[in-house]
């Protein structure tokens, strides 16, 4: 679940991801670390497709 906080709702208003506005914000980490945890799911889904 990605929290709301501060952080995400002025991003948007300075033209800017939040990732760009502040790294640092829970916001932030919370949308990298589901980002990570997509990319492994591919990953890992590609990895299963290659062993059929």
């Amino acid at each position: 679940m990605i929290p709301r906080n501060v952080k995400l709702s002025e991003a948007p208003s300075h033209g800017k991801l939040v990732i760009f506005y502040d790294v640092q914000s829970t916001g932030s980490q919370s949308y990298m670390k589901l980002a990570e945890e997509i990319l492994n799911m591919e990953k890992l889904n590609l990895e299963l497709r290659w062993r059929i």
